[in-house]
């Protein structure tokens, strides 16, 4: 491999794309420990690039977390490619580098697919390394292709404005200390809570908080077209020699995103050229709509009398909203507790038990269960409790 320094004044012009939205980033963290989803592909390979070009300037300290998942036979390979990596660039650069492979168990039983479970164990190993290393701030190379795929799949599973916002630049995972679990293999479980950045109080980097310790997800390059990583990988390759490995997974049309890649995209790309932006776009006008809805559903539920741990709130105040409305106020009550949303089908049946009920809630056979939470109503007032616990009189 090439030992001539790869000082930012020689990347090519085009990356210039790409090193400014992670200088301006890398500005507000100046200081901090930050850590990288290095898979080897040429996305996450040319964020380390980037990353490491940076860091020493703003006293950046990089960790490169590779995940193995142990579910391609070339997976010990894509291993041994990402130290390669990580040795050369502390060769070429001033900054700290750390390499740290995490194994992890991909439960093929968890009911979330492949990918999904995959997914899954990801952000758990994420997770823990960052709680252990002290570390708040993950980079992951997500880009403007992945997210319109992302919203390609979830328009097609028929997501709702929630969904349709897509991924975020900047989300906020809080890992609850209080809740170790162990999962079926025996491994240790994160319990987790996903907030959007826009939940945070006026932009501060939280570490930790009565949620849990803070780690922060940041997608610098979502706006922008894989096609800018491929070109600066190919000039990276030609001064170093050091090739991206090739996932043949990303384009198996047994996966929905390898059947987008090789059958929808190339349509898409071929009558509809701005079809990544203009997804991008639409994802933009749902966050805003979201946002509105959940301003509305929080002053209708300030509404409803409810009590000061937010567990309850007034019937009959609830029945006087629209229905539309009704609907959301109850999505923002779960919300605000952390309970997993039902679906769309579970909670219109709710919404008819509880327009039925009793006022007085003397009808007793309404119990709403959901996982380790139950809805019941009691004196008038719609509550939620958890499984087992017996509220006092």
């Amino acid at each position: 491999m090439g030992q001539t320094h790869l000082s930012l004044s020689r990347f090519p012009h085009h990356a210039s794309s790409l090193l400014k939205p992670l200088a301006d980033l890398f500005a507000a963290l100046r200081g901090n420990s930050v850590a990288i989803g290095l898979s080897g592909g040429a996305d996450s390979a040319m964020l380390a690039v980037c990353a490491a070009e940076l860091a020493h300037e703003y006293d950046i300290v990089l960790h490169c977390v590779h995940i193995h998942h142990g579910l391609m036979a070339a997976a010990d390979d894509w291993q041994q490619h990402c130290q390669q990596l990580v040795d050369l660039l502390s060769q070429f650069h001033l900054s700290r580098i750390i390499f740290s492979p995490i194994a992890v168990s991909v439960d093929k039983q968890s009911g979330l697919g492949i990918e999904g479970a995959a997914r899954e164990a990801r952000y758990q190993a994420f997770l823990g390394y960052a709680q252990q290393h002290q570390v708040h701030h993950f980079l992951l190379a997500h880009h403007l292709d992945d997210q319109a795929e992302t919203l390609l799949l979830r328009l097609l599973r028929g997501s709702g404005i929630k969904g349709m916002q897509g991924m975020r630049e900047e989300s906020v995972r809080y890992v609850d200390n209080a809740l170790p679990t162990m999962s079926s293999g025996g491994e240790q479980s994160i319990c987790y809570k996903e907030e959007d950045v826009a939940d945070n109080t006026d932009g501060v980097l939280v570490t930790s908080n009565n949620k849990g310790y803070a780690v922060h997800f940041y997608r610098p390059w979502l706006s922008i077209e894989r096609s800018a990583i491929l070109s600066l990988a190919d000039w990276f390759a030609k001064q170093t020699q050091w090739l991206a490995v090739q996932d043949e997974s990303n384009l198996d049309v047994k996966y929905k995103r390898g059947a987008i890649r090789q059958h929808l995209a190339p349509v898409l790309n071929e009558y509809w050229c701005g079809w990544k932006r203009n997804i991008a776009r639409h994802a933009h006008l749902m966050t805003e709509a979201q946002q509105m809805i959940e301003d509305l559903s929080a002053q209708d539920f300030a509404q409803l009398t409810p009590s000061e741990d937010r567990r309850s709130f007034d019937l009959k105040a609830w029945r006087s909203l629209p229905a539309y409305r009704q609907s959301y106020v109850l999505r923002y009550w779960l919300a605000l507790h952390g309970v997993e949303m039902p679906t769309e089908r579970r909670l219109q049946e709710w919404m008819r038990q509880l327009r039925g009920v009793h006022q007085l809630g003397t009808d007793r056979a309404v119990k709403l269960v959901h996982g380790e939470w139950v809805v019941s109503v009691q004196k008038g007032r719609v509550q939620l409790i958890v499984s087992g616990f017996v509220p006092s009189a």
